[in-house]
């Protein structure tokens, strides 16, 4: 019987399409997960709920907490209930419970403690969902096979911040997602997968979010598939077809063009 991969998880607090990815990789057969960390940075996105108040305004910011609300609720429920059926409500953590994976938060990622307990580990993955922060070289090269991350674009384009946004205000018909080797970089190393997504119906960001990173999800465990099938990674893919650009942050202004369009945030 061919060993499991080693693997570790990187991710932000997410309660809507990260924990689906999650399920994910804790359900394969081929795959060991040996613990989730959870990073707490300036650039999560829980960390922007003033940003979104004050570019979306009250009632659009009242819908998301309204949402998120709701879905914490169902993971409670579900936790209490231990529903195998229902287990694709749980939320990070009730998955982290349910299949007996460590479930830590830090706030560093690059920290000394942190590095040392995931090398003894002897990983041969580490994978990133959208992790809020720069992953250092010692934190690069400390799996067997390296990093690799879920970024929801077609890189090079839309590499860096919220690609969901911008797609939105440059008024794109169709998004992508992207899983790509992590280097010193940001979203730049080799691209493994990549597939496109259609959102010329779409017109708010979440559904934008919700339709890239659930498919990025199931992108991400081919390509760990692959990797437990063959002793490696699949070639590179070419990208240069994809015009390479980058975005940061918006600004309030920003935001507010996109809702002088006609566009929301959920």
């Amino acid at each position: 019987m061919t060993k499991k991969l080693k693997i570790a998880v990187i991710t932000q607090n997410d309660i809507f399409a990260i924990p689906r990815n999650f399920k994910l990789l804790c359900d394969a057969e081929e795959l060991n997960v040996t613990e989730l960390i959870v990073i707490n940075a300036a650039g999560s996105l829980e960390n922007k709920r003033i940003l979104f108040l004050r570019g979306f305004g009250f009632y659009q910011a009242t819908k998301i907490a309204a949402v998120t609300l709701f879905y914490k609720l169902r993971s409670l429920f579900v936790s209490l209930m231990r529903s195998p059926k229902n287990a694709h409500w749980l939320d990070l953590k009730g998955l982290c419970t349910r299949h007996d994976i460590p479930f830590r938060k830090e706030n560093d990622v690059n920290g000394r403690k942190l590095l040392e307990r995931l090398k003894s580990s002897e990983l041969d993955v580490i994978v990133s969902f959208s992790a809020p922060t720069i992953f250092k070289s010692e934190l690069l090269n400390l799996p067997r096979y390296g990093c690799i991350n879920l970024h929801c674009s077609l890189l090079p384009s839309y590499s860096g911040v919220l690609p969901s946004f911008w797609v939105l205000l440059n008024d794109e018909k169709k998004a992508g997602l992207s899983v790509h080797i992590m280097d010193s970089k940001i979203d730049n190393g080799a691209v493994l997968g990549q597939e496109e997504v259609d959102i010329s119906s779409m017109d708010n960001m979440f559904d934008v979010i919700q339709a890239t990173k659930i498919r990025g999800g199931h992108l991400m465990l081919s390509i760990l598939k692959y990797l437990h099938e063959n002793k490696g990674l699949p070639n590179p893919l070419d990208t240069s077809h994809n015009k390479h650009s980058y975005f940061s942050w918006p600004k309030v202004e920003d935001l507010k063009i996109l809702v002088a369009q006609g566009k929301r945030l959920i």
